[in-house]
């Protein structure tokens, strides 16, 4: 019997993100509770990895433009509100600019905080959760540059 297992980079990687998570949202509670905002990360990377996700930003992509050929209306994300057809472009196009973004950084040499330093473009400047673009940024960084 073969026993699949998690590559070790991924690991490290999602324990980097993980850490990181962590400190940046260590006073943040799940809405109505006082369950730490961590618990919600912590599922959300279980179910990734239970269904073969790796955090690849391309696989999102294209999970995210497989739906919109579905022809959905309106879809429950993992964060916010009910979305609609144009919040799906929406997510990815915000994926296509943390990659661009992160790339660019890494070539750079710059570091997460540097790349992050400019405000996401509108609209994403305006979704409820600005603060996740320097840990997008960070989790791609350790995929991309290994820190």
């Amino acid at each position: 019997m073969t026993e699949d297992t998690v590559p070790s980079h991924l690991l490290m990687h999602l324990e980097d993100a993980l850490v990181y998570a962590n400190k940046k949202h260590a006073h943040q509670r799940r809405k109505g509770t006082n369950v730490p905002y961590i618990s919600h990360l912590l599922q959300l990377a279980g179910i990734v990895l239970e269904n073969g996700g790796d955090g690849d930003p391309q696989q999102w992509v294209v999970s995210l433009a497989r739906t919109q050929r579905l022809g959905v209306q309106r879809f429950v994300p993992g964060h916010g509100p009910v979305g609609t057809a144009v919040d799906l472009d929406a997510t990815r196009r915000y994926i296509e600019i943390v990659v661009d973004r992160t790339r660019t950084a890494v070539e750079r040499g710059e570091t997460p905080e540097v790349a992050a330093r400019d405000p996401a473009p509108p609209p994403f400047d305006t979704w409820r959760y600005p603060s996740f673009l320097i840990s997008n940024i960070y989790c791609l960084m350790a995929r991309y540059a290994g820190i």
